[in-house]
Parts: structure tokens; sequence; C-alpha cells
């Protein structure tokens, strides 16, 4: 049994190790090869130039659940990027684990975003970054996820697409525009 988090970015190079592979330098992999401690030679998870993994970064775009989330050593943040629709937090740290590797907050119950604010800062400038690094695509919000129920303020405002076509690699996409819609700039 290991307590190392792995992510399924991890099954890529994993598998070239089963299969006796060898990534190319050119290769920018984010997972690490788990084999190792799958096999109990190892319990941390390390890049192919050796160094370890200390942290993990993901988004969840997933339904009404639109996240970014960092997990450094024992703390965990997490970005809501539609606190208006899904009616989560903005954001919330969880320490799941103390210095010494011992269970703190494993469930993720205490949501200590107010009580430790230069954590917060930290994890959350580190999650910026990597999203700026990698250029994410954020999830969008929908200003209409459920009419009448889960509307974002100002969504009548918000031209809706009346027409979409795609021709290869070029999107063609029609608005409504005119009185009490928003200007599109971007």
């Amino acid at each position: 049994m290991s307590e190392t988090p792995i992510n399924l970015i991890d099954m890529f190079p994993t598998f070239m190790a089963m299969a006796g592979a060898t990534p190319s330098d050119d290769l920018d992999l984010d997972g690490c090869n788990i084999l190792p401690i799958m096999k109990g030679e190892a319990d941390v998870a390390t890049f192919t130039d050796g160094r370890m993994r200390d942290t993990l970064y993901f988004t969840l775009p997933v339904g009404r659940c639109s996240a970014s989330v960092i997990r450094k050593g024992g703390w965990k943040l997490v970005l809501n990027h539609a606190p208006e629709v899904n009616e989560l937090p903005g954001m919330e740290l969880f320490k799941m684990y103390n210095a010494d590797g011992s269970v703190n907050d494993l469930g993720e119950q205490e949501n200590l975003v107010d009580t430790h604010p230069d954590k917060r800062k930290e994890l959350l400038a580190e999650l910026n970054a990597w999203l700026n690094k990698y250029e994410a695509q954020l999830p969008y919000k929908n200003p209409k996820v459920e009419p009448e129920k889960d509307t974002l303020p100002g969504a009548d405002a918000i031209p809706a697409v009346t027409r979409r076509v795609e021709r290869g690699n070029v999107l063609e996409v029609h608005v409504e525009t005119g009185k009490g819609k928003s200007r599109i700039v971007d």
C-alpha cells in the first residue's frame, strides 16, 4: 500500500515503462512513472529527470463543478470558477496531512481558507502560474444553466448564440445583437 498521490497523467509514463520504452527528452511529460511505487520499490513519484513530484494540478470542468485544484504536500486548494451557479465556496483550503505525514483532514471537512491566508496566497499564486503557463482554458459560465433556477445576474443582456458553423479549423458564430444586449469585446 502507498499513500503517494497519483493522477491519470501518470498512466502514459507508467505504460511506457511497462513496455520497456524510454521517453525521449523532447517529451514534456506532466506525469510520473509510478511502476516503482506499484512494485514497492519506491514511495515517491519522480519525473523522468529524477525530480520528486510534490505538487499535482488539475481542473474539474465537469457538470456543475468548475474548479481548478492544486495539491502540494499535505495541502489542497480548490478554486471554484462558478460559485454563483454551484453554490460552493469560491475557494477552499484543506490540510489533509500533517508535516509528519499523519492524517489531519483527509475527508476535507474543515475549510481553512480564512485561517491560513499565507498558505492560501502561496498555493493560489502557484495554481495561477500553472494555469497561465499552460494557457488553461477555464470553464466558462453558462448564463442560463437552468432557466429561472440558476440564472446568473445579467444573463438577459448576454448575446445568445443563434448559429454555429464549422468549416475545417474555422468556427463561425452568429450572436444576438441590439438593444439590451451587451457589446461583444473579445
